[in-house]
């Protein structure tokens, strides 16, 4: 598992470097995998879905754990969000480069315009479902993202498997338990393009 990792991150920093590279360069290397990766190429061709894979699913690392758990409880985490300061000038950049002549961008500039000196904004990205699991041991708990095959290392691959309670097969429709009472952020973007909320 360890080996695998490893081989996981090399291909990330490959791929991190490719992308922090010049367009040309970057063609220039798909083109050479091109050209060397025939087989590779139609395998992705002839299988369902894998054109379709993301470069983060290819390097997100196997779970190993080095104590057995008691017991694991899979649940959905499915209304995780991402939250990144911005402020007023980063946005009127952002809006800019969408195209000032564009009436939406025209209205959203006048927005921003109109806010208050020194107001805090937020940029809120919605994350993907993605399965949580909540592990048990002798000394305490722990909570991870758990997106693939979690495993335990031990001294007996006979021994008893911790209990495991499973998830559905698919996240909930609806949240599964009330918003944060802490929660500031307002509920709908002033600046919707950008996905830009003001802290109430």
């Amino acid at each position: 598992i360890a080996e695998v990792n490893e081989c996981k991150e090399a291909f990330s920093q490959i791929s991190r470097q490719l992308r922090a590279g010049s367009d040309t360069h970057l063609k220039d290397a798909l083109s050479t995998l091109d050209v060397h990766g025939s087989s590779f190429r139609n395998l992705l061709g002839n299988t369902n879905e894998l054109r379709r894979i993301h470069l983060k699913q290819c390097s997100r690392n196997l779970v190993l754990l080095e104590e057995a758990p008691v017991s694991c409880r899979f649940t959905w985490y499915s209304h995780g969000r991402s939250i990144k300061r911005i402020t007023a000038r980063e946005a009127e950049q952002a809006l800019l480069d969408i195209g000032e002549e564009k009436p939406h961008v025209q209205t959203q500039l006048k927005i921003l315009g109109n806010l208050p000196a020194g107001v805090k904004l937020a940029q809120v990205q919605t994350l993907a479902p993605t399965v949580r699991a909540n592990i048990v041991f002798l000394a305490g708990r722990r909570s991870i993202n758990c997106s693939l095959p979690m495993f335990v290392a031990t001294d007996n691959p006979y021994g008893e498997l911790p209990k495991i309670k499973d998830v559905p097969l698919t996240p909930p429709e609806g949240r599964t338990r009330k918003s944060r009472g802490d929660n500031r952020i307002s509920e709908a973007p002033v600046l919707p393009s950008l996905r830009v909320h003001t802290y109430d």
